[in-house]
């Protein structure tokens, strides 16, 4: 996988620079469809990653929730990071800022539930 975020990533690089000389205006679109491809790369090797985990775990006793939880948590600040830093390259900061303070609602959100269960577990054994 990472052989290819490699090809993909010199490959979209050389496009971006070729259309820089000849139809700049196109350059943005070549950018965000790379950087979608890349990011979509990962996104699918996290999934893989988690159903590996998921199948270990099977046997165990672990509450799975909390691993899902963990790989939402994954997902939510690689695409965060990736709109960020696509907002910032094109001189959007107060947008970045905006998507940066919006996932970490998002993960706060996510948390919650897991939170609570932490501190009823807590109060269990007080």
């Amino acid at each position: 996988m990472f052989y290819k975020i490699i090809i993909i990533s010199v490959t979209g690089i050389i496009i971006i620079n070729i259309v820089k000389e000849f139809k700049s205006e196109f350059a943005l679109p070549v950018s965000i469809i790379t950087g979608t491809v890349i990011l979509k790369l990962i996104i699918q090797e996290i999934y893989t990653v988690k159903s590996d985990v998921m199948l270990l775990i099977s046997d165990m006793n672990i509450d799975s929730d909390i691993i899902k939880l963990c790989f939402e948590v994954c997902i939510l600040t690689l695409a965060k990071n990736f709109i960020c830093n696509l907002c910032n390259d094109y001189g959007h900061k107060s947008i970045a800022d905006k998507v940066d303070l919006a996932a970490r609602i998002a993960m706060i959100s996510l948390c919650i539930p897991w939170l609570k269960e932490l501190l009823v577990n807590i109060n269990k054994l007080l």
